[in-house]
């Protein structure tokens, strides 16, 4: 059974705070999820999301959702075996951010089999979907709005778990109905429209708040992010930065942003 999943998380210390999954069956599972050790809800996680300390001090705890989150796997798992389909869960995420809220989310839920269970077996299995569809189809790292709006350009995004968990479904659904020449047809024609549409300068960008963005000499937005850790993957990969972690590349873009200095590329945050 595939599961495409998507979570929100605080911005540092990487602890879930709301939990989306759509399974191949149609049905979908979603919880605000509040961590059961320290945590902080910045301004920009609540911006990105519209999730708020308050939200999360009235929410469920991580122990609490992940159990409930088994036992709707096993519910999946045993319709599947009803109707004589492959239950072994294959879980699905778009980019590399999601395993760090995972594991950090792990941490805390260690004491409880049964949420240490079904965390565990994500963060053995997940699968970076978002990363592999643009290797498979030769084009450069996009976030998942982006690849979306490829089959229909009406999609929009929210950065709600669920919806965004949908959307992964959605491209996914896509993949299994396009031919490979086709969809290579289809995402080509998003370079076509970057490299045709002007590029403003940051202040006057339509970019969503809380994007992460490169700018040039002139103050032209250059590159754009939907999360730090993208622009690190890229950052990594074009500067070719040795010896240090993606997460740990991703903090000194956000602060390189919040400051309005350089790391290696002159960064600002859309909406700082």
């Amino acid at each position: 059974m595939k599961y495409f999943l998507d979570f929100e998380g605080t911005q540092f210390s990487h602890k879930i705070i709301s939990i989306g999954a759509v399974c191949e069956n149609g049905h979908s599972f979603y919880s605000l999820v509040k961590p059961e050790s320290k945590y902080k809800i910045s301004k920009i996680i609540t911006e990105l999301t519209g999730i708020t300390i308050e939200d999360i001090d009235n929410a469920k705890g991580a122990i609490e959702v992940f159990n409930e989150f088994y036992n709707w796997v096993l519910a999946q798992e045993e319709e599947a075996k009803e109707n004589e389909v492959n239950w072994n869960p294959e879980w699905f995420c778009w980019g590399s951010e999601d395993i760090h809220f995972v594991k950090g989310t792990f941490k805390d839920c260690a004491s409880d089999p049964c949420a240490r269970l079904i965390l565990g077996d994500i963060a053995g299995g997940l699968t970076d979907y978002g990363t592999r569809f643009c290797q498979r189809y030769n084009i450069k790292q996009r976030g998942l709005l982006k690849v979306a709006q490829a089959f229909d350009h009406t999609k929009e995004q929210d950065h709600n778990a669920l919806n965004d968990a949908i959307l992964l479904q959605f491209i996914h659904s896509c993949e299994e109905k396009y031919e490979k020449a086709e969809i290579k047809k289809m995402v080509a024609r998003l370079t076509e429209l970057e490299e045709a549409k002007p590029k403003p300068k940051w202040t006057k960008s339509d970019l969503p708040k809380g994007t992460i963005v490169t700018i040039s000499n002139n103050k032209k937005v250059t590159h754009s992010f939907e999360t730090a850790n993208e622009a690190a993957k890229w950052l990594i990969s074009e500067k070719k930065i040795k010896d240090k972690e993606e997460n740990e590349v991703a903090e000194k873009i956000l602060e390189a942003a919040k400051k309005r200095n350089s790391y290696y590329k002159s960064w600002r945050m859309i909406g700082e």
